[in-house]
């Protein structure tokens, strides 16, 4: 019974995913992401913003 909790939870997180990919909003928060990164290499992590694009791109990349 628990696997197919699992899996159907799995199998729900796919198909959400697979809703949301957008190619634009996905690019554009990685590209403001590495943009972070190079502007503070050290502390970027720590940022609040980098952690808002970092759900972005898990939301609209598609992986």
């Amino acid at each position: 019974m628990w696997v197919t909790r699992v899996a159907n939870a799995e199998a729900e997180v796919r198909k959400i995913k697979s809703d949301n990919v957008d190619a634009e909003k996905c690019s554009s928060a990685r590209r403001k992401m590495a943009a972070m990164k190079r502007r503070d290499p050290i502390t970027y992590n720590l940022d609040v913003s980098y952690f808002e694009f970092q759900q972005a791109a898990e939301l609209y990349c598609g992986n």
